[in-house]
């Protein structure tokens, strides 16, 4: 997981605190890492993210992205967490 990536998970967390309270941030969160835990075991099985970059791929967990990539032996780097957005089609 990137720098980025962490920080993005850790403002997700603070702002379900502030806005839904503690427990369920916490059971967001739990949501992000099974989503996480989805792409480690089948990293093919999101969608390529190619208007960005050809190497990059998304998933839609809750009401954020999770944007990945695949590196070496199937190894996964998760890149950024953000709001839902419009994709082209």
């Amino acid at each position: 997981m990137t720098c980025e990536a962490k920080e993005d998970l850790w403002r997700i967390y603070q702002f379900g605190v502030d806005r839904f309270g503690e427990t369920q941030a916490d059971n967001y969160l739990m949501m992000l890492h099974d989503c996480f835990g989805k792409i480690a075991a089948n990293p093919t099985l999101f969608p390529k993210a190619a208007f960005i970059k050809e190497d990059i791929r998304y998933c839609v967990c809750g009401v954020d992205t999770i944007y990945y990539r695949i590196r070496n032996k199937n190894k996964i780097e998760i890149i950024t967490l953000i709001g839902r957005q419009d994709f082209p089609k």
